[in-house]
């Protein structure tokens, strides 16, 4: 599944307002140590992570960001809150 396919399916929840929110990363142990300092208070890791982008937006995500980013391949994702997602997509080669 694609970045934007995974946007598709997110953002269709009818239970949610505002728009849904995307943590992106291209590694997992990146998504890890943000979501440990983010979320589980663990502020030793500081800044030992790469954010890639973040997607909050009413808007198609094919209209406001790169094809090559809409276009990656989700490796894996969860939820860290109803309405955010935290995804690991392949890295561009």
């Amino acid at each position: 599944m694609t970045l934007n396919e995974l946007n598709i399916k997110f953002f269709r929840r009818p239970t949610i307002a505002p728009p849904t929110k995307m943590y992106i990363f291209t590694d997992e142990d990146s998504a890890d140590n943000w979501v440990e300092c983010m979320y589980l208070g663990n502020k030793d890791v500081g800044d030992a992570y790469e954010l890639t982008a973040v997607f909050q937006s009413n808007f198609k995500m094919e209209y406001s960001v790169a094809e090559r980013l809409c276009n990656a391949e989700v490796v894996h994702f969860y939820a860290v809150a109803p309405d955010i997602l935290v995804v690991i997509v392949e890295a561009e080669t």
